[in-house]
């Protein structure tokens, strides 16, 4: 999906809430009891549950507060995986616990 205009001038963090959102309220029927695995380049992701909205555009974070997100952050270089449509079911169990990682 691409950006719109007016995104283009988000910072990362508000890009990746936009995503992040964007795909739980797609799956959110599935996934509201679930514990949901996020895998990030973006370190202000990680403390998600800390963070206080400072306008309008993060209020998303209300809405996704109600799932149970354990968010990693993985340097950016080391993310293979940084797909957000990849499934966590298609990585074994061996990336998952690397955090994603793809062995090269």
């Amino acid at each position: 999906m691409a950006t719109t205009p007016a995104q283009k001038s988000w910072t990362p963090f508000n890009l990746e809430l936009h995503a992040i959102a964007i795909i739980l309220k797609t799956f959110e029927s599935l996934l509201l009891h679930q514990t949901i695995n996020i895998f990030t380049d973006n370190a202000v992701c990680v403390q998600l549950n800390k963070y206080r909205p400072v306008s309008a555009r993060e209020k998303k974070i209300a809405y996704l507060s109600q799932f149970q997100l354990n968010v990693r952050y993985i340097k950016g270089s080391r993310n293979y995986t940084a797909d957000l449509s990849r499934l966590m079911d298609d990585l074994d169990e061996s990336e998952v616990e690397n955090g994603g990682h793809l062995k090269k």
